[in-house]
């Protein structure tokens, strides 16, 4: 083979192996340019977060001592509250005694309302067994004054 015919084989070749090398060399280039701006826009959300998370802390440590008064405040409140409830509850302590001592003074109504009852029935009976007496003596004595009648 002359060296012609073998440049004449080559060439092709080499320009194909050229043509594919210029698109490896593109496809290289746009895949770095993207993963540039891949890189780029990580930072920029990267700056971002972290410049909103300074924000945050920023205002909330504004806020903080807002927050710290207000839940002071708040728990001077549920004090006062739970204060007055108990207040409350002794409160009630004192009626619900004050019932007992009343239910208690009924019951020693009842009983002695019992006892007055019982006392009147023996003093009736008292009353009856001296009428029966004295109705038994009157007949007696009306016997006795017939008899000495007659």
């Amino acid at each position: 083979m002359t060296p012609d015919k073998r440049l004449d084989q080559i060439e092709p070749v080499l320009a194909d192996v050229a043509l594919k090398t210029d698109r490896l060399i593109e496809s290289n280039g746009q895949i770095f340019d993207v993963a540039t701006r891949a890189d780029t826009n990580a930072r920029i959300a990267a700056k971002g977060i972290a410049d909103l998370t300074i924000e945050m802390r920023q205002q909330f440590g504004k806020h903080q001592n807002q927050i710290d008064q207000l839940r002071t405040e708040m728990n001077e409140q549920f004090g006062q509250v739970t204060s007055q409830f108990e207040q409350v509850a002794v409160e009630f302590a004192q009626i619900d005694n004050r019932f007992a001592q009343v239910d208690n003074r009924f019951n020693q109504l009842t009983s002695d309302q019992a006892e007055l009852r019982q006392e009147m029935q023996n003093g009736f009976q008292e009353v009856n067994q001296k009428f029966t007496q004295v109705a038994q003596t009157q007949e007696q004595i009306l016997t006795l004054l017939l008899d000495r009648l007659k």
